[in-house]
């Protein structure tokens, strides 16, 4: 019987490997800890869906990826067998079980949290005026103003035209409790057909400095409990 774990784990901030290296890095890590991975469709690859690829600069507090192991187990100690073989910058946190036959992780993921800081000693734009609490709040409520707001993103040489707006779940000025830095946290949509950068929405805002950090700080996952639930006490066993 095979056995589909969720691994939560944080990321620091690289070059943005590609996805089919990073799928192929947490075979190896599983493989290592002698875990052994369930084959998708009778293939000679392991089972494994990552979460959202982060965009290149960006770290993540809390990653998550899918894997199907051959057999069941403990779940819950999954990620501190893996931990001495993960990837490069990643740290697995956690491990649960979930039912094999519940949506893909593609289309369970609904939001994606960031946390933008700009540096104490006030990060300035092109036209000189710093990146303070109060300018941000300022543009934040103008922006968060719309009901609407039609927006174009280049991304290579295709040009996608959206309603940034509505991608927008939450924006917020924060303080995080250290120095004088000013912080911007995000709820963006991100589903498997409609994401946003956190670069087009400090565009939409005016602001060209560049913040000290961006963090991925978690992504927003349905958990369809009912079905796990019965998948739990009774699914598994038939």
């Amino acid at each position: 019987m095979t056995s589909r774990i969720r691994l939560t784990y944080s990321q620091t901030a690289s070059a943005g490997p590609h996805e089919g290296r990073l799928a192929g890095a947490w075979t190896r890590a599983f493989e290592a800890a002698g875990l052994s991975l369930a084959r998708s469709d009778g293939g000679r690859r392991g089972h494994i869906e990552l979460g959202p690829p982060l965009p290149a600069g960006i770290s993540g507090e809390r990653e998550v990826l899918d894997v199907w192991l051959a057999s069941a187990g403990e779940a819950d100690t999954v990620w501190q067998r893996v931990a001495p073989h993960a990837p490069d910058g990643a740290v697995p946190l956690c491990s649960e079980e979930l039912g094999d036959r519940l949506p893909s992780l593609a289309m369970l993921v609904r939001a994606a949290h960031y946390l933008v800081c700009w540096p104490a000693d006030g990060a300035r734009e092109a036209g000189g005026e710093a990146v303070r609490p109060p300018m941000l709040r300022e543009r934040v409520a103008a922006l968060l103003s719309h009901p609407t707001l039609e927006w174009e993103e280049h991304r290579g040489e295709r040009i996608r035209t959206f309603d940034l707006r509505a991608m927008v779940r939450r924006l917020e000025v924060v303080e995080p409790g250290s120095g004088d830095a000013t912080c911007l946290a995000m709820q963006l949509v991100l589903t498997h057909d409609r994401t946003m950068r956190p670069a087009s929405l400090l565009a939409a805002l005016g602001i060209d400095a560049s913040p000290a950090s961006i963090i991925r700080t978690a992504i927003e996952v349905d958990h369809p409990r009912l079905a796990l639930r019965a998948w739990r006490e009774w699914g598994r066993f038939q």
